[in-house]
């Protein structure tokens, strides 16, 4: 009977089409993907070719559309499919974990396309969090599960990208089709639109997001994106700056260093090296300023202010020990700053000393 039910839909909707009266579902993802069920079968869910076309067709958003197919490549979607009653619920939460795995979604995102497939296969299976093994849910690089989904358009966009960056060609860069991909967290398509946004390439400037779009993507792994970090902070400089670039070059996901960049590990590791040697030369002005407060010079002709000294020294302390510490945490920043300010307190204390 069921049979029956589903061939007689197929032939009502098809007819409906036909004569032009057929409107598609409400373009939510449950309903998009019921409908899709209902003219097509289960099987449609293992065409990509074809779940596309048809929930396109319905008005649901590309993004949308490349989430429904990478969740048809979590393992244990065909067992989903199969709707086994005796083993229905063990099958539900194994995908929803497996896909918590596999896919880099979060839970909620993981959690409303499954009910959504579920509600499309017409299924009663209980997809609330407390069956879905909520310690199961931690943010995860997204898996290159269905890459035959994504790479032809973002091989195509990193092509023309390249092109421009070599030779300045003139070629138009496809954001419609590189967008919904960053949507779903591919992270060389992060790294794509995120150095398109920090450079300005075809898009207005936007630093904030750029830089958020090439973080995220380095800290999946894309060497690329680690990269272009780098060199952002490397040219950018100033405190801070040069530890991020040397982490970036370095770190979890670093591609293989150009000439252009040895040249900024080694420019790093040089500043390193003289932070060392500043930090001696304020440890040589604190023991100055500690000798002229305990055998204060010319004691006869100016008054040696002993507090005010000790004042001077301990001040001094603090500055090296803060330095001390900044440089264990960040030792390729720049710290020309903290012997100036160190003699800085000499010169006041020894002001004073002449003056009063």
């Amino acid at each position: 009977m069921n049979k029956l039910e589903g061939v007689f839909d197929r032939v009502k909707y098809d007819a409906l089409a036909y004569i032009g009266l057929y409107e598609a579902p409400p373009c939510e993802t449950g309903s998009v993907l019921a409908a899709a069920v209902s003219r097509h079968g289960p099987e449609i869910f293992c065409d990509p070719a074809a779940l596309h076309q048809a929930m396109a067709e319905a008005g649901a958003p590309e993004n949308e559309i490349l989430r429904v197919q990478l969740m048809t490549r979590v393992s244990g979607f065909r067992e989903l499919l199969a709707q086994d009653s005796r083993t229905a619920q063990a099958d539900l939460d194994r995908y929803i974990h497996n896909a918590a795995e596999e896919t880099g979604f979060n839970r909620d995102t993981v959690l409303r396309l499954t009910g959504s497939i579920v509600f499309a296969l017409g299924g009663g299976m209980d997809c609330s969090p407390s069956s879905a093994r909520e310690e199961g849910f931690a943010p995860q690089t997204v898996a290159a599960l269905a890459s035959e989904l994504y790479e032809e358009p973002l091989r195509t966009f990193q092509t023309n990208l390249d092109r421009i960056l070599s030779n300045g060609a003139t070629v138009s860069l496809d954001f419609d089709r590189l967008e919904p991909l960053v949507n779903i967290g591919i992270p060389r398509a992060k790294y794509c639109l995120g150095y398109c946004l920090l450079t300005g390439i075809q898009l207005e400037a936007d630093q904030e997001r750029g830089l958020a779009l090439l973080e995220e993507a380095a800290g999946q792994g894309d060497s690329r994106a680690a990269a272009a970090l780098g060199d952002y902070h490397y040219l950018t400089g100033g405190s801070d700056h040069w530890s991020r670039a040397y982490t970036y070059y370095t770190g979890y996901g670093a591609a293989a260093l150009s000439k252009s960049r040895r040249t900024a590990i080694t420019n790093i590791l040089n500043q390193k090296r003289f932070n060392r040697t500043l930090l001696g030369l304020c440890i040589l002005l604190l023991a100055v300023l500690a000798a002229s407060v305990i055998w204060p010079p010319a004691a006869a002709a100016y008054a040696p202010h002993p507090v005010w000294g000790w004042l001077s020294v301990l001040a001094e302390l603090a500055l090296l020990v803060l330095g001390i510490l900044h440089y264990r945490v960040k030792p390729y920043d720049f710290f020309y700053r903290l012997p100036v300010a160190m003699a800085g307190i000499w010169s006041v204390y020894m002001a004073i000393r002449i003056l009063f």
